[in-house]
């Protein structure tokens, strides 16, 4: 008979603790959705009220011109540039002065080894298509390198290589 009561106590215990338990549960879950409707109310006022003077964030701070002294005209853009005034060392023929091409852009993250990140760098050099890739010579190989900040990544996952294929299949489709 011990063991009969035993059992009914332990079906009642775990009941009561079930309804317990549940009840926590409730009450947090509806703190947190307080506090969720909170901040997206915050959210939109911000959205709403924009602050001219708060600071930017570092992305957009870096990226923004800034004179190099004070009351100076900042740079001229690198499109207004004459092409005579640029540095004589890079030859005029570099894969590295690209951007004037009017082609479709490859994409380059089907290269082994180019992420998103890597291509958007590339496409700033001006490094569009599989057949530049392909073209490179060992001096815009070292360029490019120096530009990613990837020394012998090219080599060693063998971009030049894949871009062939790339190229390749490519002219066979067109």
């Amino acid at each position: 008979m011990g063991l009969f009561w035993f059992f009914i106590g332990a079906v009642v215990g775990f009941f009561v603790a079930w309804y317990y338990l549940s009840q926590q549960c409730r009450t947090r879950l509806a703190e947190r959705d307080e506090d969720i409707a909170r901040l997206r109310s915050q959210l939109a006022d911000a959205k709403l009220v924009k602050d001219e003077n708060a600071p930017q964030p570092a992305a957009i701070a870096a990226v923004a011109p800034k004179p190099a002294v004070e009351g100076s005209d900042p740079p001229a853009p690198i499109d207004a540039l004459d092409p005579q005034e640029q540095s004589s060392d890079e030859d005029e023929d570099s894969l590295l002065m690209a951007p004037g091409l009017n082609v479709e852009p490859d994409d380059l993250t089907r290269i082994k080894g180019i992420g998103q990140v890597l291509q958007t760098k590339l496409n700033a050099l001006g490094i569009v298509t599989f057949q530049q890739i392909a073209d490179f010579t060992p001096a815009d190989i070292e360029r490019v390198n120096e530009e990613l900040d990837f020394p012998g990544r090219i080599e060693r996952e063998r971009w030049v290589e894949q871009a062939r294929t790339h190229a390749e299949k490519g002219a066979a489709r067109d």
